[in-house]
């Protein structure tokens, strides 16, 4: 079960989805048949195919997945440039019809190309999508709104947002606050070396200067690459942020910021008395371990789920309120399930929450 409710697929000439499910109509684990044919649901896309990278689940069954429009070119040489876009199914599978047209948005205009790797939910039925946009050597951060409808939010608009001194910096995650306020994450290369890097925007879309004084954040972890891929808002507002921070190994890292953006000084206490908000976790000693997605329970602990070891992994760790790992989870604070096809790793932890809890 280390698999998220969604399978990522990328189809020759459509967007899929995959619904497992959890009631008694199939075996756990197993595809359902009364969903899509087959327990597989197709969204035509673009000319070149389509590709999904997150899912919501609707309280009312049906399920939005974002992704991208790949549309091909003329010439000699064929590429494949991504435009963001959202498509909504009903409950059995079928495209939902009153959602943009035939069950899909529109795609983005972005310059060159813009592609999406992650959505939000905001509690109007406004669908949040992040990821980043240009072109091969200059990339940025983009984040785009789509209405309920499926339609586009003009208001919102297309946004881009490049990151001091980067000319690479790419969103991967996107959090909503309570007030309405977007928190975006990702990396950001200087140099040659990618740092972990974060933004955060009105409910209009504006940088928000109350963060960090500038509405973005960059800064390393690691002695070499480090990017954020995981995002959750405490109730109390502070941000938590994973991802992966490389040196001798890639290890899990957690970040937790306060709501202004300064590191929360109460969190990564490696050592007592000296918490610098920020703390690795090596679940696989030596190895490809990376942190792709965190939830926050209850109780203030933290899991966060990714990557393990050279074999990929899938991996679960627990942490304290602290930061610290909770060694009373699995084998002193991880779980690791060996590899069973191409990339099992688990991408949404909210996905392993009934199963683990």
């Amino acid at each position: 079960m280390c698999r998220s409710l969604r399978k990522l697929l990328a189809a020759t000439l459509a967007i899929a989805a995959v619904y497992f499910p959890s009631g008694a109509a199939a075996a756990p684990g197993q595809l359902d048949a009364s969903f899509g044919v087959g327990g597989v649901a197709f969204a035509g896309m673009g000319p070149s195919g389509g590709e999904a990278v997150a899912s919501l689940a609707l309280p009312d069954g049906r399920l939005l997945v974002a992704g991208n429009y790949l549309s091909g070119t003329s010439g000699s040489v064929i590429r494949r440039l991504a435009q963001m876009m959202v498509a909504r199914f009903n409950v059995d599978g079928t495209p939902d019809a009153t959602f943009g047209i035939g069950g899909r948005s529109p795609p983005t205009d972005y310059i060159v190309e813009g592609k999406a790797e992650a959505m939000a939910l905001q509690a109007d039925g406004k669908i949040v999508v992040a990821g980043y946009a240009g072109r091969q050597n200059q990339v940025a951060f983009a984040v785009t709104r789509f209405n309920a409808d499926g339609t586009f939010d003009a208001a919102f608009g297309e946004k881009l947002f490049t990151m001091p001194g980067s000319l690479q910096s790419k969103a991967h995650a996107v959090a909503l606050q309570a007030d309405g306020r977007i928190v975006l994450a990702g990396e950001a290369d200087v140099g040659g070396t990618p740092q972990m890097a974060l933004l955060r925007l009105t409910a209009s879309g504006a940088l928000d200067t109350t963060f960090n004084a500038t509405g973005r954040l960059m800064f390393p972890m690691g002695s070499g690459h480090a990017s954020l891929r995981g995002l959750a808002i405490q109730p109390d507002g502070r941000i938590l942020a994973v991802g992966e921070a490389t040196g001798a190994s890639s290890d899990f890292a957690l970040v937790r910021l306060n709501a202004d953006g300064t590191f929360d000084t109460s969190f990564g206490c490696a050592t007592p008395g000296a918490c610098t908000g920020r703390a690795l976790f090596d679940v696989v000693g030596g190895s490809a371990d990376a942190a792709l997605a965190t939830a926050i329970l209850p109780d203030g602990r933290i899991v966060v789920a990714g990557r393990g070891g050279a074999a990929v992994d899938c991996a679960v760790a627990r942490f304290n309120a602290n930061g610290t790992n909770d060694t009373s989870f699995g084998f002193l604070g991880r779980i690791t399930v060996p590899a069973l096809a191409e990339r099992p790793f688990a991408f949404e932890v909210a996905a392993l929450y009934n199963f683990l809890f």
